[in-house]
């Protein structure tokens, strides 16, 4: 396991939780695809503050202070009780769930209209058209835009865009974790023979929903004999 990852992980009670009951039944295949989620979210979120330098905190530093907060929110009479699929959805939900802070760098330049007219395929024409419609929406933004390029003052015009892109992508953040999700982790979010991608990529979606929407998910999820995944639970605790 990746050093940093591990040693994060290690001060972590839902993980040494997760742990526990994975050795004991021998489901070392769970805390493996917890390592390659987490190094895969650790690893793409570095780009945040690249594109989102007031969001810092949406980074593995976020990541491992949600899961210790999660182990003061949960008692610990009630953590040794969970199944293993609601420890082990807990932990990569967390993973996950900002991974839309981080779109790829081709998003952002399709954004920025910064791609020549070869390197749009219907893809980026969509998220061209999608942004452009959200941009729209900024008026009193669009006024100053003006404004100051008539002024040739090019360096505020420039931070006006990119405050836009950086609304863009926060409000759209939850949209981008489930294509996120469904992009580089179909069918491989497995627990026994359970395919749990679906409700993983729903319950990262739904941190920034209405509250309201839990009330609209499914409530169990088989994941064996005798094991259950709660899937309201581990939104709950998530939000």
């Amino acid at each position: 396991m990746n050093k940093y990852l591990e040693n994060q992980l290690s001060k972590s009670v839902v993980y040494q939780q997760l742990k526990d009951n994975c050795e004991k039944n021998n489901q070392h295949e769970v805390l493996a695809l917890i390592t390659k989620v987490g190094t895969f979210a650790v690893e793409r979120l570095k780009t945040v503050i690249k594109n989102m330098p007031e969001f810092t905190l949406h980074d593995e530093t976020h990541i491992f202070n949600m899961l210790t907060i999660i182990g003061k929110l949960i008692p610990q009479e009630n953590m040794r009780r969970l199944s293993t699929p609601d420890l082990f959805m807990l932990i990569i939900s967390v993973f996950l769930h900002d991974i839309g802070m981080a779109p790829d760098e081709k998003h952002i330049l399709a954004w920025k209209n910064q791609l020549s007219d070869a390197e749009y395929d219907e893809e980026l024409k969509e998220e061209r058209e999608k942004f452009v419609r959200f941009r729209l929406t900024y008026t009193h933004q669009l006024a100053d835009i003006k404004r100051l390029i008539e002024e040739q003052n090019f360096s505020k015009v420039q931070l006006l865009e990119d405050y836009i892109v950086t609304e863009y992508i926060r409000t759209t953040h939850s949209i981008r974790a489930r294509e996120v999700i469904a992009k580089y982790w179909a069918g491989k979010i497995v627990y026994q023979d359970t395919d749990l991608t679906e409700d993983l990529a729903t319950i990262c979606f739904s941190h920034n929903e209405n509250y309201t929407y839990l009330l609209q998910m499914e409530t169990f999820r088989v994941c064996g004999q005798d094991e259950y995944l709660c899937i309201p639970f581990v939104a709950t605790i998530l939000r």
